[in-house]
């Protein structure tokens, strides 16, 4: 199967003033816009902005064009509809490069989960399975940066674009009338500001300091080490950056509440552990709390409940989402995580959590 309109599509190269007003009217008096970036590869700059309406591919060059004001203005405007694919990393940073919020948006990989699709989806396994068309993806990790753009890189960026309209067409045809084609506006919406299982800024702190409850003083210390570790600079493997995982500073808590030495090169402790950070780690204890650290025990819900508890109730909320997902032919992992689910559990009402909020509250009800 092919879709030939959306083939037959001519390409232009937005790279000047006149070529741009081209774009930005049809742009504006567009019902529907499918949009694509293409990233530096550290994801730092956006090299290539691509648009597709009824009648054109745009190749929109944000390095051969002087002032992308109106382009981000388009992009920030919730009138002008826009459907994109796995737009998160593009939205973010669209907002981290030039500050601007990215509305009125619909995300083919979420639509696709309401339409019992796996999520996430890549748009070339989605695109043969609905429309028997075959997606190259040689020119993914294509180095955007180079001018003049290739034959290839052009009609890579083209086709990322070209079918997104009848596809979204498509989906919300297949789930006009039922509640699941508003849920994916409204998840669209969502993802492409910020996917996040629990709205609490702290959760991440929380998570750790849970598990160390026993009094003010093993929560603090908790905190103290959780905090030290995020500066900590440790020596690279064959050129590659580490980071202190949270399991390392379990197995460190552990021998603490246990009573027993930090002794570099045992087997219980990372190996990355020296004489110098065990000193470093000593000289966190003991002193008293500031007003700060008392501020921040004072915010911790109370402490969630036991682990064999909590993974009961986990999975006890697990198989309800299974069970109303597949009532509703819905993408499980798409309405939580497991962690989502973990947090609910361990802080209750001490914040937002998407299972209670939005659609979700509305597919799944009063959770076990």
């Amino acid at each position: 199967m092919s879709n030939t309109s959306a083939d037959s599509l001519p390409v232009t190269l937005v790279d000047g003033p006149r070529t741009l007003d081209t774009m930005l009217a049809d742009l504006t008096t567009a019902d529907l816009t499918a949009a694509d970036m293409e990233f530096s590869n550290d994801t730092t700059r956006i090299l290539l902005m691509q648009f597709a309406t009824a009648d054109a591919v745009y190749l929109a060059d944000p390095l051969a064009l002087p002032d992308l004001t109106p382009i981000l203005d388009w992009l920030a405007n919730p009138d002008h509809n826009k459907v994109f694919h796995s737009g998160h990393d593009d939205a973010r940073l669209v907002a981290r490069q030039h500050g601007v919020d990215t509305r009125g948006v619909v995300d083919t990989q979420v639509l696709a989960a309401f339409c019992g699709y796996r999520y996430p989806v890549g748009l070339a396994a989605l695109l043969e399975s609905m429309e028997g068309i075959a997606l190259s993806k040689g020119q993914q990790r294509s180095d955007w940066g180079t001018r003049p753009l290739s034959r290839a890189q052009m009609r890579y960026a083209a086709a990322d674009v070209r079918y997104l309209r009848d596809m979204v067409r498509r989906m919300e045809g297949q789930l006009d009338g039922s509640p699941q084609r508003e849920w994916a506006r409204e998840e669209s919406a969502r993802v492409v500001e910020e996917r996040n299982g629990f709205s609490a800024e702290e959760t991440p702190d929380w998570r750790f300091a849970d598990d160390w409850r026993q009094s003010d003083d093993e929560t603090l210390y908790a905190f103290r080490l959780l905090d030290w570790s995020r500066d900590l600079r440790l020596p690279r493997i064959k050129g590659k950056k580490r980071k202190v995982r949270p399991r390392d500073l379990e197995r460190i808590m552990r021998r603490i509440r246990d009573g027993a030495e930090l002794t570099p090169g045992a087997r219980d402790l990372p190996d990355w552990l020296t004489t110098e950070h065990v000193a470093q780690i000593d000289d966190l204890r003991g002193r008293p709390a500031t007003p700060d650290e008392t501020a921040r025990l004072r915010r911790l819900p109370p402490p969630g409940p036991s682990g064999e508890e909590r993974g009961r109730r986990v999975a006890a909320i697990m198989k309800h989402i299974e069970e109303r997902c597949g009532e509703a032919g819905i993408a499980v992992p798409l309405v939580a995580s497991k962690t989502a689910v973990e947090d609910f559990v361990r802080f209750g009402d001490a914040a937002e959590s998407v299972l209670t909020t939005g659609w979700r509250a509305d597919l799944l009800g009063p959770l076990p």
